[in-house]
């Protein structure tokens, strides 16, 4: 197992709650490790298994994960408006789902290869809660 330590900053676009940004530490237990999931009409799907305390991280303790390249990542290629893509965005990539996020991932977290490099540390994405309108986090290797 590999305990992964996540920082998450929340921005809430709701009058109810008296600071409009918060922080919370959060930690995410890797059960199994997955091998990198392939694209294409001959990819595979490697799943892991994930486990967390925080309900910050899935709507129940547990869940799936995959870790997968974005091949246009692998590109550099130019956004709309000419500029690079942001560079926290970078391969691989881990999607984690629970029951709410069967087809599109609650959270990605961007450089993520857990086990390769022990001190690995990157930028990601928590993405269903509807109050929250901005929702990054920090994770790093334990």
């Amino acid at each position: 197992m590999i305990t992964i330590n996540i920082k998450i900053d929340l921005f809430h676009d709701n009058p109810l709650y008296s600071e409009s940004r918060k922080s919370w530490n959060a930690v995410l237990t890797l059960k199994t490790i997955p091998r990198l999931s392939t694209d294409g009409p001959t990819g595979q799907k490697f799943i892991g298994e994930w486990m967390s305390p925080s309900s910050y991280i899935g709507k129940e303790m547990t869940g799936k994960y995959l870790i997968k390249r974005i091949s246009n990542w692998d590109k550099n290629e130019r956004g709309r408006d000419g500029e690079f893509y942001d560079q926290r965005l970078q391969n691989p990539v881990g999607w984690f789902f629970d029951s709410r996020s069967s087809t599109s991932p609650f959270l990605d977290l961007y450089q993520f290869f857990p086990g390769v490099n022990p001190n690995k540390s990157g930028f990601g994405m928590l993405d269903y809660k509807p109050q929250i309108i901005s929702s990054g986090v920090e994770w790093s290797q334990a």
